[in-house]
């Protein structure tokens, strides 16, 4: 299914009691409670005043909007890759054994992918896949419905001085 971007507008109202000369900041710190309350209700649609579609910045205009992983390197002696893509950060993975899940982070701290770096057909034949975790409301998730394989590079380098390799070919 395609993804579009929309701006939401929300109009939050809340009743509040105060002294008739209460100060904007005492009517402000009094509605607290009512607009939390009102926010952290999932039926807000009592309070939807527009869901219009972002022209000015539609899906896909940031990195973060669909992020990827577009490169794996990894040193097999070591036990060691990086990850390297768009709209997420650049890591560094270790690891014990081939066949071994690892999760990757969002910027913002959420779980976005499930990775596997996989050994077989002997010693030089590696394969990397990735799976984007969908997020629901209540933090709950559930895989994609795509495995996506990405090439493996293969180096001799310490990951890290691939990494710094890799940072002075991109200034």
């Amino acid at each position: 299914m395609k993804k579009v971007a929309r701006l939401v507008e929300f109009s939050l109202r809340t009743r509040v009691v105060v002294d008739e000369n209460a100060t904007e900041d005492e009517i402000i710190r009094a509605s607290y409670k009512g607009i939390k309350d009102k926010i952290t209700n999932q039926e807000l649609g009592d309070n939807l005043v527009e869901a219009e579609l972002d022209e000015e910045c539609p899906f896909g205009t940031f990195d973060d909007d669909n992020p990827t992983i577009d490169r794996v390197i990894l040193n097999p002696n070591t036990k060691e890759y990086l990850i390297v893509g768009k709209g997420m950060r650049t890591e560094k993975i270790s690891f014990d054994e081939f066949e071994e899940w690892n999760s990757i982070d969002s910027r913002d701290g959420n779980t976005m992918f499930d990775i596997q770096m996989d050994n077989y057909l002997g010693e030089t034949k590696y394969d990397f896949q990735y799976i984007e975790l969908e997020w629901y409301d209540d933090n709950w998730h559930q895989t994609g419905d795509n495995f996506i394989s990405v090439d493996v590079e293969l180096t001799e380098l310490p990951i890290t001085q691939e990494f710094i390799k890799l940072f002075e070919n991109n200034l």
